[in-house]
Order: structure tokens, then C-alpha cells, then sequence
């Protein structure tokens, strides 16, 4: 992790601060923690906490802190266990440690709603650096135990929050990380080279965010105490301008989304070059309300097989390109009716991926149309592989979940299973909303090519220059024979099929 930061050695606590003065901190412990010399810096030992993981050192280090802020000093942390309560975070202040020899251990309780650190609207320009942060859940007989907390209300904000190589650990309910507040009054919050670890609900749970850039952290062993919730979860309150690079991801046994944005949506995003490692259960993937977002060049690994383990996307103008998917799919248009409120879905982009389903039952690698309608897709230069697919297994399914429209497949290499064809088309019951479908440039291998149900309901559909020449089997299973709405042209198929 340091071996990072030092060849990263863009990355400072870009403290202004002129000042010489050394107060309780010698040259090696500030040599040791990072601090910038000629930093003026102070120790909490000198407030007279002792961190011996024995003493309640709250009122010392509560004392450093408003000491540290009024005086604009950095507030060090020497090697120790520090056992704190409920510290609130007071403006313009930097906290640094040594590694991940500084540990903050909440104090045992038996009380809900508990936390080390506190944010409130007089928490502005804070820096951590260096800082273990652990909830103590074990010790902690209460709900909702957290390391970080904020406690807002309307009126107020929380700017400019930075976490650098600090460790998140063993909270409960929620997330270690709890960034909640109004939308637009939580912003410029830098989460890096930080881990979470061990963490009985989501690592980082966050609402009304304006400014997120989470990179280079390692994220693994969340939703302990309940297994259905997301490492990182966006909730209820629109999120905004999310940087999300670099990330790793590291399952143990939660069976959900490694990323969700639930009832809100998530406007201006990049979540780019990370790896989520699923370790077989349904957990690596990405979920939600997206506006305007770009997913690439991302690792979604070890899945168990359906969109849990890739994307679920609902929203508008969002772009999945050259991502790795093992063991799960994509799905656009939401699967659930809680997320089915954008009435969106235009203008997705899918391109340039390797999707590989080959796991379970009835799984696919690409589903197009929901609960929410999808209005547009182009779907491009993607590999989509389901030759290890059982049951009630295509490829790639269009409208039999909701209703889709001005959907272009094309230039695809397909592989399907030896029990469902490699497109199926077929119209979920009551839904009258499928045209203008574009099926063309493909290769096709597998059994059989287009199954196609419901022919009377699709209008405008396109099936040309399509290469059937690996399918075994039937290249066309029609309920009906092609209608004046089907445009057949240049298609290559096997000699006898």
C-alpha cells in the first residue's frame, strides 16, 4: 500500500501551513507518518491521551481536535490503540498517523447509534491519513455501529473530506463509511488507497453526494451480518459526479451487488479499471438508476452467473465498453420494480466486452428490456459466450422482461448453449412495444440462431447479413411465418438448414 503512495507521490496533505513549530513530535515519528516537513504539527499524547487500548482517551483526543483546528496544526497520532467515542470533527484540520500502527477503537457499548468519528456542518476541509478506524462492532451490542458518521440537516454541508490509506472495520448495520446527508450536502469527498475490511453491512453507504472520488481502495468481507447489501451503496437522494477508479473488490460469501444505486439515480459517473471478484456468488456486479455514466475497461470475476454478477443498468445515455464479465451478464432495463421509476433507457451503449454467462440455470449474457422500457440500445463488437448455459439459456434475450425499442445488435461474435438458441425475441405478456429491432453483422454459433415468439407484436424488424454458418441446428424458430415487419436479407446459413 505505502509502495503505492510513494510512487504516487502526487498524493500530499497539502497543508498550507508555514509554521515550524514541533509540539510533542520528533523528526523520525513525523518522518514515519508522511507529514510535510516544516509542517506545524502537534501530538495527542500531549492532550494526554495514552493509547495503551485501555484508557477512554475521548476527552484528550476531543481536546486535540478543537486545539488542532483552532490553531491550524496537524494532529498526529503516534503508534497505539486509542479508545474514543463520538468525536466530532472540527473544521480545517488534518489527522495523520503511522501506516496502520494508529488505531481508533470505538469503546464498548451496549447503546445504538454509536461511532469513533462524527461529521457534522462544522466539519470542513478534514484530512485523515494513516488511520486505522475500527467500530468494535464485536464489542458492541447496539445497532448501527459505524466508524465515520455524518448527522446533517437541511441547512447544512459537509465539504472537502479526505481519506487517504486509512482501514475501515468491523461496523454493523449500514456502512463503515457513512456518508448520508441532503442531496447536494455532502461534497469534494476523496476516499483513497483506503481499505474496508470485515464490515457487517455495505463498507460505504452514501446519500446526496456532489464530488465522490473513490480510487485505488480494496474493498472485501462486507455484508457479514446480513448478507444482502452492496459493498458500496448509493441510496434515496441523487448522487453526483462519482470517480470511481482502480478499485479491488474481494467477496466472501454476501450474495449481492458489489455496487447499487437504490430508489435515486446517479448522474455524471466513471467507474473505471476496477476488479470485483465475486469468489462464485452472485456479488461482483453493478446496479441501478445511471444518467450520463461510462463503465469500462472493469474485471467482474467469479460470479454466479446473472446480472448480479455484471450490470443491471436503468437510466439514460450510460456506455459499457471493453469490460471482462465471468460468470455473469448484462442487463438493461431494470429486473425489479423498485428501480422501474426513471421511465428512461435511451441511448445505452454496449461495446467492445467479453461476457461469459456459464454458470447456473436460465442465465444469459445479455437481457435487453425490463420493468422500465428501453428506448435505444447499440450493442457493438462485443464477444457474448453461454456455451456453459443450462435450461432456459440464450445468449441474448430481447423484450421478454419488458418492452424495447430501436435496439441495433450488430458485429457480435455469439456462442450459445446446446439447449437455447443465440437470440430469443419474445415479448413479455401485455407488452405491445417492440420495433424497430436491428439484428445484423453477427456470427452465430451454437444449436439454433433466432428463436422468435409473438411475431405479430414486433414491427420493423431487421435480420440481414447475419453469418449462421456455426449453427448446428435450426437457424430460424418461429411461431409464425415472417410478416411484411421483417426485412430478411443476405444472411448466411449452413448447407441443409
Amino acid at each position: 500500500m505505502m509502495k503505492l503512495l510513494s510512487k504516487k507521490g502526487a498524493i500530499a496533505l497539502n497543508i498550507l501551513v508555514l509554521g515550524v513549530v514541533m509540539e510533542g513530535v520528533s523528526a523520525a515519528d513525523k518522518t514515519m507518518a508522511g507529514v510535510p516537513p516544516g509542517s506545524d504539527t502537534v501530538s495527542v499524547k500531549k492532550f494526554g491521551a495514552k493509547g495503551d487500548n485501555i484508557q477512554n482517551d475521548s476527552a484528550a483526543f476531543q481536546t486535540a481536535i478543537i486545539y488542532a483546528s483552532k490553531n491550524r496544526k496537524v494532529l498526529f497520532v503516534p503508534k497505539g490503540v486509542y479508545r474514543v467515542n463520538n468525536l466530532l470533527l472540527y473544521p480545517n484540520i488534518s489527522i495523520v498517523g503511522e501506516r496502520s500502527n494508529s488505531v481508533l477503537t470505538l469503546t464498548n457499548g451496549a447503546q445504538s447509534n454509536r461511532q469513533c468519528l462524527l461529521l457534522t456542518g462544522i466539519s470542513q476541509n478534514i484530512q485523515l491519513k494513516n488511520i486505522v478506524l475500527d467500530a468494535n462492532g464485536r464489542n458492541n451490542s447496539g445497532k448501527n455501529i459505524f466508524c465515520v458518521k455524518t448527522s446533517l440537516n437541511q441547512k447544512e454541508i459537509v465539504n472537502n473530506l479526505t481519506f487517504i490509506n486509512c482501514r475501515f472495520t468491523d461496523s454493523k448495520d449500514y456502512g463503515a463509511l457513512f456518508l448520508i446527508g441532503p442531496a447536494g450536502h455532502i461534497t469534494n469527498v476523496k476516499v483513497a488507497y483506503c481499505t474496508f475490511y470485515n464490515t457487517g453491512s455495505s463498507a460505504v453507504s452514501i446519500r446526496g453526494i456532489n464530488g465522490l472520488t473513490f480510487n485505488y481502495n480494496q474493498v472485501s468481507a462486507w455484508s457479514q451480518l446480513d448478507k444482502s447489501h452492496p459493498a458500496v451503496s448509493f441510496q434515496s437522494d441523487q448522487c453526483s459526479n462519482v470517480v470511481f477508479v482502480h478499485n479491488y473488490f474481494k467477496n466472501k460469501d454476501a450474495g449481492y451487488f458489489a455496487v447499487e444505486v437504490a430508489g435515486t439515480k446517479l448522474i455524471n459517473g466513471r467507474f473505471m479499471d476496477n476488479t470485483f471478484d465475486g469468489n462464485g456468488y452472485d456479488a461482483s456486479g453493478i446496479s441501478g438508476m445511471f444518467n450520463n455514466c461510462l463503465f469500462k475497461n472493469n474485471k467482474h470475476l467469479n460470479g454466479a452467473g446473472s446480472h448480479r454478477s455484471g450490470y443491471e443498468l436503468v437510466g439514460d445515455y450510460d456506455t459499457i465498453a471493453d469490460n471482462t464479465i465471468v460468470g455473469g451478464s448484462i442487463s438493461l432495463g431494470a429486473g425489479v420494480p423498485q428501480l422501474a421509476f426513471s421511465k428512461g433507457g435511451s441511448a445505452y451503449i454496449v461495446t467492445g466486452n467479453k461476457v461469459s454467462s456459464n454458470a447456473g440455470v436460465n442465465n444469459l449474457c445479455l437481457d435487453v428490456g425490463g420493468v422500465d422500457t428501453v428506448k435505444g440500445a447499440f450493442i457493438e463488437n462485443n464477444v457474448f459466450d453461454n456455451r456453459g448455459g443450462k435450461g432456459n439459456a440464450p445468449v441474448i434475450q430481447i423484450g421478454k422482461r419488458g418492452p424495447a425499442a430501436n435496439v441495433t445488435i450488430q458485429n457480435n461474435q455469439l456462442y450459445g448453449s446446446t439447449t437455447s438458441p443465440c437470440i430469443r425475441m419474445s415479448v413479455a405478456a401485455g407488452n405491445h412495444f417492440a420495433r424497430k429491432v436491428s439484428i445484423r453483422k453477427n456470427i452465430l454459433n451454437g444449436k439454433s440462431g433466432i428463436q422468435i415468439d409473438e411475431m405479430p407484436v414486433w414491427k420493423e424488424v431487421e435480420i440481414s447479413d447475419n453469418d449462421f454458418t456455426g449453427i448446428s441446428g435450426s437457424a430460424f424458430l418461429k411461431s409464425n411465418d415472417f410478416s411484411h415487419d421483417f426485412h430478411m436479407e443476405r444472411n448466411k446459413v449452413a448447407a441443409g438448414h
